[in-house]
């Protein structure tokens, strides 16, 4: 939480106050305020993870948007802005937002505004690493690993020591291209932290506490009825560790709710190391329990943020959660909507969409996404008798390298069903079955057997992956896109 006097937070809680936008920018640019920006325009989003269940690494890049009116000629794409907010005439009251760059600009046709888009230093780290790590003298420990990271895109760590810090490691990644998304969510999975960009432009590892201390009770700013879940996120009692190369390590046999590790930190360890480094990771995370958020609007209490705990009654009884993913709009009147997503159990599935996606970027120079329900689908029918003539022609290959994604039908699955017409019942069989797997129509073509609910949908310009026929999360040949993440 930003530390702010209590009279300054009773202000921000009235319902009347005279709240000022200021942005300053790099350049010599002229700094505006209220009077050069479209009203209630304002956005500002920060994730520190919106995955649908508790996984640590984070390092989202926070999310700032305005319009402004009659903008400065200069401003433009790259320039460095810092907006904050400030009550007028309370002195104490600013609250900086952080130090973004100006990713999009959108000029009206119709009237003189121009709205901005534009990241914090977090985009940075979306780039290859691979020459700064084989740089690297190994063994070193992972203070100075983090410490030469983080000094290569000249971004500052907030001081801080971390339960690994004194761990010794070893050559981590074999792969010939390496993110450094990649390299900064692994040092703060393997530490039971958080990444983000500080409001002051220091890189911070967000730890959480018990929802029980130190909850801000936000019932009285509430502008709707929250939606949660009913359950409490049982407490982690056990560390499972899947290493980049499919070896398995599990800390305890008999755990009721363990947490899967990939962070490479865990790669290329003995069991003796790997028990210790369990054993490091689950003090800092087993005291974690919260009553999961859907969404919550509220007035907004900007001092609050990503990470803190919050509370608010519903039905008598209060619900306790985190503050993991919030936007904020307006700028007179401000509105948060927060969410904290989670399961009442983890649950790891190698093959989902998002653990393979996981495992895409690691690999680095030969990246595959493996469907896994439709592959088997297909190898179980194409294996029969019947199908042999079928063996290499009805095939799906996806394929990514460090440039672009290769997908090759080799035979269509309309070709497929045609075929079938003239076979006997027992083939028209295995194959109404595969068409379980695979649907062609006007959208393109959708893999992924019929009754789940994640599929992955071919189209002429993207590769779209759904859930129960939503798109939440696309490749457009350049970058993954899900949620306001580009990768």
């Amino acid at each position: 939480m930003i530390n702010l006097s209590n009279e300054v937070k009773q202000a921000y809680q009235r319902d009347r106050t005279d709240i000022n936008l200021v942005i300053q920018f790099s350049d010599d640019i002229p700094t505006i305020n209220n009077s050069s920006l479209l009203i209630e325009s304002m956005s500002f989003s920060e994730i520190l993870t919106d995955e649908s269940q508790l996984k640590f690494g984070g390092c989202n890049s926070a999310r700032f948007e305005v319009t402004i009116i009659n903008p400065n000629e200069n401003i433009s794409n790259g320039v460095t802005i810092t907006p904050y907010i400030e009550i007028k005439g309370i002195e104490g009251s600013r609250i900086d937002l952080g130090t973004f760059t100006i990713t999009d600009m959108q000029k009206s046709k119709d009237n003189p505004y121009t709205h901005i888009v534009a990241l914090d230093k977090l985009q940075l780290l979306n780039t290859d690493v691979t020459e700064w790590y084989n740089s690297l003298s190994f063994p070193m420990t992972v203070k100075a690993y983090r410490d030469s990271f983080f000094s290569h895109f000249g971004i500052e760590q907030k001081t801080v020591t971390l339960p690994m810090d004194n761990l010794q490691i070893n050559r981590l990644y074999t792969s010939e291209a390496l993110n450094g998304l990649v390299v900064a969510r692994d040092i703060c999975e393997a530490n039971g932290r958080f990444g983000r960009m500080g409001r002051d432009g220091k890189f911070e590892y967000v730890k959480l506490g018990s929802v029980l201390f130190d909850s801000t009770d936000v019932t009285p700013y509430l502008k709707e009825k929250a939606s949660f879940n009913t359950f409490l996120t049982q407490f982690v009692d056990g560390i499972k560790v899947m290493s980049s190369d499919g070896t398995l390590y599990r800390q305890k046999t008999d755990a009721n709710n363990e947490y899967v590790v990939t962070s490479g930190l865990f790669n290329n360890k003995t069991e003796t190391e790997l028990a210790n480094m369990c054993s490091i990771l689950l003090d800092e995370i087993k005291d974690i329990s919260y009553q999961p958020i859907n969404d919550l609007v509220m007035k907004s209490l900007p001092y609050i943020e990503n990470g803190d705990n919050i509370k608010f009654l519903s039905g008598g009884s209060y619900i306790y959660s985190y503050a993991l993913t919030r936007e904020i709009e307006g700028i007179k009147s401000l509105t948060d909507t927060i969410c904290s997503f989670g399961t009442e159990k983890l649950v790891y599935d190698e093959n989902s969409l998002q653990n393979q996606l996981l495992k895409l970027e690691r690999d680095g120079e030969q990246l595959k996404i493996d469907v896994s329900a439709t592959r088997e689908g297909l190898s179980f029918k194409v294996d029969k008798k019947d199908y042999t003539e079928y063996q290499n022609t009805i095939q799906s290959q996806f394929e990514q390298t460090a440039n672009d994604i290769q997908i090759s039908f080799s035979q269509s699955v309309q070709d497929a069903k045609d075929y079938t017409d003239n076979q006997t019942s027992d083939t028209t069989t295995g194959f109404q079955e595969l068409m379980t797997y695979i649907k062609l129509d006007s959208n393109g073509i959708t893999i992924g057997k019929s009754e789940n609910r994640l599929t992955l949908q071919l189209s002429n310009d993207a590769i779209l992956f759904l859930n129960d026929g939503q798109p939440i999360g696309s490749w457009d040949g350049t970058n993954f896109h899900t949620g306001n993440i580009v990768i």
